[in-house]
């Protein structure tokens, strides 16, 4: 069982990002951050996109909008992964 920087079970927040995403709340930024900040950056990034991935799916949108979310979310993905060396945002 992995545990969060405040003790939360890391699945039970996997959890409640999701519902709170999909509810619209505003409680998915708390969530999302404390998956982030727990030291699970690159889970955070995966799930945030598997998340985009089912809710495009889902619901009948239209492709452009579908395709841009998802590339903006590789792109920050990308832009996470990059060493201080690497980026341009010195």
């Amino acid at each position: 069982m992995e545990l969060t920087r405040y003790l939360y079970i890391k699945d039970e927040v996997e959890k409640a990002f999701l519902i709170s995403m999909l509810n619209k709340s505003d409680d998915a930024i708390f969530w999302g951050y404390e998956l982030y900040f727990s030291g699970f950056q690159e889970e955070a990034f995966d799930y945030l996109l598997d998340i985009a991935k089912m809710a495009f799916q889902i619901r009948l949108l239209d492709c452009d909008q579908d395709n841009d979310m998802i590339d903006w979310v590789l792109y920050c993905k990308y832009v996470w992964s990059l060493s201080p060396h690497d980026s341009h945002h010195q």
